[in-house]
């Protein structure tokens, strides 16, 4: 019996082999004749990512070509590359071969994808594709763990029909769409005929584009207005009490301050426990968000690191969206916690050795856990390049806290009131640091207030401070990261990154790399502009797009359903635009 194994790339593939056994190469095929893991010979070959295409139709940006949706896609070897014909045709020999074949693609959506186009090329080869490796460790112990857990092919299948789903449609979007908005805007003479001039389309930067845009337009819009606020300060205990109201007129503010006294009358002290957990563990985006406030660092770079530390066996699968893991996973982090200390030189207190239910959750845990350290510990020194270094020890110092206690403090509100007006600040006295110890300044740990009493008198003085209204924060590519794409549901773990560069690159925004801010250009208002008031610059339909292609990958929605109706929506708007854009020729020319 032979067993192919189709890996996604020739280091993968190598892992493999020295997990399974002793392996011999026959032309790039790493062949084991026998291991404990498998029954029979395992035959495995590597792609080298995807290696077929879209034969994409020759058809010339012209209006009347438009809308081009009655198009059969179909997949073809990538040209010019001698490598992928190459590995296409081990691939195509061993399979003919095989008895079964393991699909050992990355455990993700592209990495179905890449599979199952490949092996939809070889005729036969997709019955024999029974079984699923699904990966999230490349160590030794995590790769032989997944072997010895080998998931059903079908269990798995539906995350391609999602993956070809999403490629589809934005291959429709982005040739229907990039075409109609540079040939309308020529014709309006908005757009210069010019070559590399054309704008481009797409379903998910197209939004994100916008929310830039329309970012900018608030803080431009946005008129500064001053305010005044009353502020009261205790003589005896050097504490300053505000009032919140905010007053636009001055003399109003001053008329408010003439009536007060030099005492005023503790009515409220409230005291509340508060207890906060350490954060969650990293998923991609918000490992992406981290460093890109802490360190400037863009996320396709965070993205190509943390892949590299993947690969080198220190952390975890990295393009994932959930920050839990399971009790597997918890128990060989707990077994190395003081290895990960001895690693970072940091002291922790164990005060959670069991498993929490805020970080590990099997349940939860349907495709990839929390991006941790492995149980291969580097040399920080001579493993690491500085920017591996410090994303290892963020990740590594973020799973150790899980075990941390919790950051406990007393929170304080105290209500004055003079003359009627009332008057609040607030203070911590900490508890237990828990985790905050690594977090931190000794200046911010405690802002503990003098013991206050209900009705006790205060001697003190008021005044009017000055500020005026702030203009709304620009948005930062670690804001972008963390909060906006998760709240709109915009693009997935892996193509994030590439969503960022790709609007930077095609001329649509430009960032600070001092404050990490995003501007746009005139270029992104032009296609905003046009696209204003359209789903295809909406991000909450992107968002509900991307729930729909979500129910394709848990098998509740055809691939088939999805494209048509997305190619509908293509096809009502570019007939819309095609129709305005002949009746303003018309009252251009008079005909």
């Amino acid at each position: 019996m032979i067993t192919m194994v189709l890996a996604e790339k020739p280091d993968q593939a190598r892992e493999y082999a020295k997990a399974l056994g002793n392996s011999e190469n026959h032309h790039g095929t790493l062949v084991i004749k026998e291991s404990p893991y498998l029954d029979g010979e395992i035959h495995i070959v590597a792609a080298r990512g995807h290696l077929l295409e879209y034969d994409y139709p020759k058809i010339d940006w012209k209006m009347e070509n438009l809308p081009i949706t009655n198009v059969d896609l179909k997949l073809r070897l990538k040209k010019g590359d001698a490598d992928i014909s190459r590995r296409f045709n081990a691939i195509k020999n061993e399979a003919k071969k095989a008895d079964e074949i393991i699909i050992g693609t990355d455990a993700d959506r592209e990495g179905e994808r890449i599979a199952y186009t490949i092996l939809s090329k070889v005729p036969g080869s997709l019955n024999k594709a029974k079984k699923r490796l699904w990966i999230n460790s490349l160590t030794t112990e995590g790769i032989r763990k997944s072997f010895g857990e080998l998931k059903e092919a079908y269990e798995t299948k539906n995350f391609y029909h999602e993956a070809e789903a999403r490629s589809q449609s934005d291959w429709f979007v982005g040739f229907n769409l990039s075409p109609l908005v540079t040939l309308d805007l020529q014709s309006q003479h908005r757009l210069d005929r010019k070559k590399g001039n054309a704008m481009s389309v797409g379903r998910v930067q197209t939004p994100t584009v916008g929310l830039i845009c329309a970012n900018d337009q608030a803080i431009k819009d946005f008129q500064s207005q001053p305010y005044w606020k009353l502020e009261l300060f205790d003589n005896d205990h050097e504490i300053k009490f505000v009032n919140e109201t905010k007053y636009f007129d001055r003399d109003e503010a001053q008329a408010v301050l003439d009536r007060q006294t030099n005492e005023a009358q503790v009515v409220t002290v409230a005291t509340k426990l508060v207890e906060k957990n350490p954060p969650k563990l990293f998923d991609l985006t918000s490992l992406q968000a981290f460093c890109s406030k802490k360190w400037k660092q863009d996320s396709a770079t965070t993205l190509k690191i943390v892949q590299g530390l993947y690969e080198k066996k220190y952390l975890t699968y990295p393009r994932t969206d959930l920050p839990y893991i399971t009790h597997y996973e918890f128990e060989y982090l707990k077994k190395h916690v003081q290895d990960y200390q001895n690693v970072l030189g940091i002291t922790i207190d164990v005060v959670h050795p069991e498993p929490r239910k805020e970080y590990v959750n099997d349940k939860k845990v349907k495709e990839h856990f929390a991006i941790v350290p492995t149980e291969v510990i580097p040399d920080l020194v001579k493993d690491l390049s500085s920017v591996e270094r410090r994303v290892y020890e963020a990740v590594t110092k973020r799973t150790l806290l899980m075990f941390e206690g919790n950051y406990t403090y007393n929170s304080t509100v105290v209500t004055v009131v003079d003359n009627q007006v009332e008057y609040t600040t607030n203070g911590i006295e900490v508890v237990e640091l828990g985790f905050k110890k690594f977090e931190l300044t000794e200046d911010k740990m405690d802002q503990a207030l003098p013991k206050y009493v209900e009705n006790q008198i205060l001697n003190v003085n008021t005044s009017i401070k000055e500020d005026k209204t702030k203009a709304p924060k620009r948005l930062t590519e670690s804001v972008l990261m963390g909060k906006v794409f998760p709240k709109y549901g915009l693009g997935t773990p892996a193509t994030r990154a590439s969503i960022i560069e790709n609007i930077q690159r095609r001329g649509y925004v430009t960032k600070n790399k001092k404050t990490d801010e995003l501007f746009p250009t005139d270029r992104a208002f032009l296609l905003v502009e046009y696209l204003a008031d359209n789903e295809f610059v909406n991000p909450e339909t992107t968002a509900s797009w991307e729930y729909f292609l979500s129910k394709i990958g848990t098998g509740e929605l055809s691939q088939e359903v999805f494209i048509d109706a997305i190619k509908e929506k293509i096809e009502k708007f570019v007939n819309e635009a095609k129709l305005k854009n002949k009746t303003l020729k018309t009252e251009r020319t008079g005909e």
